[in-house]
């Protein structure tokens, strides 16, 4: 697998749009957790959805090799020939985004190549791609990660080929790419089979939150 900061594949406008939206994403879903109320973290996770859909509409629309499809239930977003859904794939520091994927179970059908995509077919189009994020209703954006698909099963991804770091919140340090198991385990409670050391190639990137 391959890890790296920064995103080499996205123009810097495509990223920062992207990094932007789901920081603007997370505030109207923070503002509105209330577990009295009975809006906890499943509540929380699909305001995400729909705020963050919202969001990344809103700022991508415009962006130069960006195409939205905003269709019922189906969210889609082709950047270039690559195309990508966004889920959250973690709810804390302790996240480990090597091993930490969409509950999602359709979430891997895109590679899997069993969902049907809205775009032109007739193009030569990449569709392993997950923008993953981490947050949760206290803390907001934690971290911000463009992901390609290696391997998943009856739409359950199982592991990911690359992995680039588009944003981590000052507060909480950069995070560590390296391959770790942390005894708080994240969201998903995947189980961890191979736990190789990476060694990472760390790519500066200009942002601005």
């Amino acid at each position: 697998m391959e890890n790296s900061y920064g995103c080499e594949i996205l123009k810097p406008v495509q990223q920062k749009a992207i990094v932007d939206a789901m920081l603007k994403a997370y505030s109207p879903a923070m503002d509105a957790f209330d577990e009295e109320a009975g809006i906890g973290n499943t509540a929380f996770g699909f305001l995400l959805w729909s705020t963050g859909r919202k969001a990344l509409t809103d700022y991508l629309t415009d962006v130069d090799g960006v195409h939205i499809i905003s269709k019922g239930n189906k969210f889609e977003i082709k950047i270039d020939q690559k195309v990508m859904k966004f889920y959250r794939v973690g709810n804390s520091t302790y996240s480990d985004i090597n091993h930490s994927f969409p509950r999602n179970k359709n979430a891997g059908k895109l590679h899997e190549g069993t969902y049907q995509i809205e775009f032109d077919l007739g193009e030569e189009l990449e569709k392993s791609w997950i923008i993953a994020h981490i947050g949760n209703p206290e803390d907001g954006l934690i971290g911000l990660f463009l992901c390609k698909i290696e391997e998943s099963e009856n739409g359950e991804i199982k592991k990911w080929n690359e992995v680039h770091c588009l944003y981590e919140a000052q507060e909480f340090g950069e995070f560590d790419l390296e391959e770790k198991v942390f005894e708080d385990k994240p969201i998903e409670e995947n189980e961890i089979e191979d736990q190789t050391v990476i060694t990472i190639k760390e790519v500066p990137v200009e942002r601005e939150v």
